[in-house]
């Protein structure tokens, strides 16, 4: 009998061998989710050459009796660095400290509640996600079945967020997590071809009864 695996299901068994192999001391567990995620990084391309990440998002207000749209940009320079600007304010991420930045050219270091609020996306960047794992704790939840497809379920214990990831192509479809005591879901989809990188062409957030609260789109992704 002659057992034929896909490309994404072979890179899966041969880093699971890999992670069992050099880091024994771990629960299988733990293994499993980190060879889950490194097959994840390895559908994405060569990371190491990503540079810089471009993004719109548009986010909707709600109001006493209508909405309103809200557009940011958010720039990311990898490794640890985000520039955030929104309703004519800009914020600057470098490690775990977030500054608001003045006209003047001055800045102003926010609170821990703030800072983590606007943390939180940057943390939950695929790419940062697939670039830094291996530092990362990642807790093996099982298997999910949806709409008659198969998902791995992992949580990324350090950030306190829940991932679903295919089985079928080891790509990120679904990223669970908490801000304050809301529930917020966001659904990436439509993966594509930028600058030689995998990345969802459309990132939509919304609350658990499924109610829109912002769409994520890719403006320019810059390698080196």
């Amino acid at each position: 009998m002659i057992i034929k695996l896909s490309t994404q299901n072979l890179v899966f068994t041969l880093v699971f061998w890999l992670f069992a192999i050099t880091a024994s001391a771990d629960s299988i567990e733990q293994i499993e989710a980190k060879s889950i995620i490194s097959a994840f990084a390895a559908n994405l391309g060569n990371l190491k050459n990503v540079q810089k990440l471009k993004l719109e998002n548009m986010t909707k207000q709600p109001l006493t009796q209508s909405e309103m749209i809200i557009y940011n940009s958010v720039e990311i320079e990898f490794p640890d660095k985000m520039t955030l600007s929104f309703a004519g304010e800009e914020f600057v991420i470098e490690g775990d400290l977030v500054h608001r930045r003045y006209e003047q050219g001055y800045f102003e270091r926010l609170p821990e509640e703030l800072s983590q609020r606007i943390l939180t996306p940057f943390r939950q960047n695929i790419i940062y996600l697939a670039k830094y794992f291996p530092d990362l704790e990642i807790a093996y939840l099982g298997e999910l079945r949806v709409d008659g497809k198969d998902f791995y379920k992992l949580k990324v214990v350090d950030y306190d967020y829940e991932v679903l990831i295919d089985s079928s192509n080891f790509l990120l479809v679904e990223i669970r997590y908490q801000t304050g005591e809301e529930k917020r879901i966001k659904r990436l989809s439509d993966y594509q071809i930028f600058s030689g990188i995998l990345y969802p062409g459309q990132i939509l957030v919304s609350d658990e009864e499924g109610n829109l609260i912002s769409k994520i789109k890719v403006i320019s992704l810059e390698t080196d």
